[in-house]
């Protein structure tokens, strides 16, 4: 039987910028995975319409597999975890809205993971920058093919190839707002490292323009007669 990758992206429009990077998320990932059993799946936090209607171009002309909308931002933990609830693949990529992904980049992390099935192995296609990482989150090189990758226990957190078991083990996010911190605190404690790119096969495009990191939205969800409950936890 064939792998089935299952590609997971969540999105939230909070300004142009962020759709700009949306659509060229997409176009890359379906331009690169066409030859590939993948389903992709967006999980939408509560988009513009503009965005919706690209969107939903997409499933018609069958270029993505699945479009769900909330109708407000549950942040990305939640609809995370409602990819992986309705996705299939015995191989995850869980995706930004913000990477562009280069030729090859699934072929190579998919070929890493098979050649070592019993490591606890994550991979990403992203460049971790050593001077920005603490020393204490590297954990030696994994050789593949004459190639040496540094592995790292924080990096990656917004694109990366797992398989669908070692994700159940670790466990889904948390609805809170520091999901991706939680669930890598799990991720690290059940053994599980992340192999790295020196040259990368995608590219950040939102970290040029930063992070909000001090955005601690309430995180709620309402419901048809205008109440509602708190959902962070």
């Amino acid at each position: 039987m064939k792998n089935i990758i299952s590609i997971i992206i969540t999105h939230w429009s909070q300004n142009e910028f962020r759709s700009e990077t949306m659509r060229k998320c997409l176009n890359s990932v379906i331009a690169t995975t066409k030859h590939l059993p993948v389903e992709i799946i967006v999980v939408d936090n509560g988009s513009n319409l503009e965005d919706s209607r690209f969107l939903l171009d997409l499933v018609q002309e069958k270029k993505i597999q699945f479009y769900v909308r909330n109708s407000e931002n549950l942040y990305f933990g939640f609809a995370r975890n409602l990819g992986f609830d309705i996705s299939c693949g015995n191989y995850l990529v869980f995706s930004d809205n913000d990477i562009e992904y280069k030729d090859g980049w699934l072929d190579k992390g998919l070929a890493i993971l098979e050649a070592n099935p019993d490591k606890k192995l994550a991979w990403t296609p992203l460049r971790t920058d050593r001077q920005h990482r603490h020393l204490n989150y590297w954990r030696g090189e994994l050789e593949f093919e004459g190639t040496k990758y540094l592995l790292n226990t924080r990096a990656g957190s917004n694109s990366w190839l797992i398989r669908r078991k070692d994700f159940e083990e670790i466990g889904k996010f948390r609805n809170h707002q520091t999901a991706g911190s939680y669930w890598q605190d799990n991720f690290v404690n059940k053994g599980y490292v992340m192999t790295t790119m020196e040259n990368p096969l995608a590219e950040d495009l939102g970290f040029k323009k930063g992070y909000n990191l001090h955005l601690k939205p309430e995180l709620k969800r309402s419901f048809a007669n205008g109440e509602y409950i708190v959902i962070n936890n």
